[in-house]
């Protein structure tokens, strides 16, 4: 009786381990698709961040031609609110750059321990085969405990080892499912190239409200200006020919 109990417990925990499994492998598939969107954010937050540069160029460039047509605080505000977007543009950086190491690092460390798992388990089966015919007891094998210890200790600064092992420790046991730093860093990512994207837009709403009411005639007057020399110089190269007029 107690060999059948002992056998409906493996079965039990054989069923439950497969149930984790399965949660887990979900779970991973769908952040992987979440975090797999950071790119998309980042070149939309690069190409704001460089109309933004080509922007504040043309602006530094031109300034003494856009003063006369745009209010002096429209222009302030407008040159504040493209700061801002730029600088969302830089902490959405910041962002994609986690996200990427996350993923990096998350889907290469999973890779190489799956390997080496396979293997301990072909090594462990091997000898398990030699061995049960001699009647060893195999020993207790790694757990989870020294791993993270040895992982640990190749760290520097005993401060950043202790920061480390606290964290081990509220995390022990299984790691979670999914790369959570990941699918925070692409959230935070996403907000911020929506307020890069919200700045710009104010800035154009700023620029076109900052108008001066006497910029549209000062704008006629100067192309008209600028007619009247071109026509002045083109008298001067091109004289007009009075020989063959009528006496």
């Amino acid at each position: 009786m107690s060999e059948e109990r002992r056998n409906y417990e493996h079965i039990e925990k054989w069923e439950e381990l497969i149930n984790q499994n399965f949660h887990r492998s979900m779970v991973d598939a769908a952040s992987s698709g979440v975090i797999e969107t950071h790119s998309v954010f980042d070149k939309f937050s690069s190409w704001m961040v460089v109309g933004c540069g080509a922007t504040a160029a043309l602006m530094i460039v031109n300034i003494d031609k856009i003063i006369p047509y745009i209010s002096t605080p429209g222009l302030r505000y407008a040159i504040f609110f493209l700061t801002l977007s730029a600088c969302c543009g830089f902490v959405a950086k910041y962002f994609e750059i986690n996200a990427s190491i996350s993923e990096a690092a998350g889907q290469k460390t999973t890779t190489i321990m799956k390997a080496r798992v396979s293997e301990y388990e072909e090594a462990m089966k091997a000898f398990d085969d030699l061995t049960k015919h001699t009647g060893y007891q195999a020993k207790e094998g790694p757990t989870y405990e020294e791993f993270a210890e040895s992982f640990i200790g190749l760290f520097p600064y005993n401060f950043l080892r202790k920061k480390l092992r606290q964290q081990v420790i509220r995390k022990q046991g299984l790691p979670e499912p999914g790369n959570r730093k990941a699918i925070h860093a692409v959230v935070h990512q996403s907000i911020i190239v929506c307020l890069q994207a919200a700045f710009y837009i104010v800035f154009l709403l700023t620029i076109a409200y900052s108008i001066k009411e006497g910029a549209n005639k000062q704008v006629i007057s100067s192309q008209a200006d600028s007619l009247i020399k071109i026509s002045r110089i083109w008298a001067d190269f091109f004289p007009a020919n009075t020989s063959n007029q009528p006496i």
